[in-house]
């Protein structure tokens, strides 16, 4: 969230002075929202509900930030190996044994969230992530703002 804030103040001092070099230099603000505020799981009604508002945010603020020529956009992940699962993967075996009753370790854990709730049937990697982001900070994208594009191998679609 610390970021989050930094990116949109960034982005308002840009407008404010009319710094076209640095407006094109940060043209892109990303949020991280994630496909769970799509997803509703039970006990973690906080967690969901934070990131879709997140992209409510992205939304109001591309709308704030287009007259500056500032795109604001959401890249939302699906299920990538990440310190909140190498922290707490393990406790979803615990909550659902049967679906991981083969899983080893939290890598494993994301590896079965992939194949089991997607289209491609496989987990994302940090740079399927961050090839989505260079393209929305590419001049490709230009005419893209208030998006959200879900990088997660067919979870959800919309």
């Amino acid at each position: 969230d610390e970021l989050l804030i930094r990116s949109g103040y960034s982005a308002a001092l840009i407008a404010k002075n009319n710094d076209e070099s640095a407006a094109r230099l940060e043209n892109v603000q990303e949020l991280s929202p994630s496909i769970n505020g799509y997803l509703p799981k039970p006990l973690m009604p906080q967690y969901g509900s934070m990131k879709i508002g997140l992209i409510y945010f992205a939304q109001c603020f591309a709308k704030e930030m287009g007259e500056y020529n500032i795109n604001v956009n959401c890249v939302c992940p699906g299920y990538v190996h990440t310190a909140m699962y190498a922290e707490n993967g393990m406790a979803m075996k615990d909550y659902n044994p049967a679906a991981f009753k083969d899983a080893q370790n939290t890598e494993d854990i994301v590896k079965k969230l992939g194949e089991m709730g997607s289209a491609l049937h496989r987990p994302q990697r940090p740079e399927d992530l961050a090839n989505a982001t260079m393209f929305l900070a590419s001049d490709a994208a230009s005419e893209i703002t208030g998006q959200v594009l879900n990088v997660d191998s067919g979870v959800v679609f919309r």
